[in-house]
């Protein structure tokens, strides 16, 4: 496939799938103070345990919201996917610009199986650190002699 046909498959199938969360991550981020500004509709929460009234009320105010639903297939804020696969695809840009920090383009094939951003980070280390190997490598072999 040329690349061309690959970026453009990338900015339309793969760029705007949301990031997403759970409802007891979320939870946790907001009895530490850790979420200033977000927006319900930037980032899908998947609700995985019963959402009491006290809880509801507080994100409710967290995120100066009126009314807070949940809706019938799990997601706060009775918030549509842009694709049924949302949080998958989001998965895969999270690997995909996680392997861009190697630095060089990647010819092959990438399997990850529940990835995440350490694991991505620890890999595209590595990932780095046996391209610079090789680059050391092939500069000393083809280095000529004097």
């Amino acid at each position: 496939m040329p690349r061309w046909k690959i970026l453009l498959n990338l900015k339309n199938e793969i760029a705007p799938a949301r990031t997403f969360s759970f409802l007891h991550e979320l939870e946790m981020l907001l009895e530490n103070g850790l979420i200033k500004g977000g927006d319900l509709n930037n980032a899908i929460v998947y609700v995985d345990k019963p959402l009491s009234e006290s809880n509801m009320e507080r994100l409710k105010e967290a995120f100066g919201k009126e009314k807070i639903s949940v809706s019938p297939n799990g997601i706060l804020d009775n918030l549509s996917l842009h694709y049924s696969n949302e949080a998958a695809r989001h998965k895969l840009l999270d690997v995909i610009g996680d392997l861009a920090l190697v630095g060089v383009s990647i010819k092959g094939k990438v399997i990850a199986i529940k990835p995440g951003h350490k694991v991505n980070a620890e890999f595209s280390k590595k990932l780095s650190h046996i391209i610079k190997q090789e680059r050391r490598h092939n500069v000393t072999k083809n280095r000529p002699e004097f």
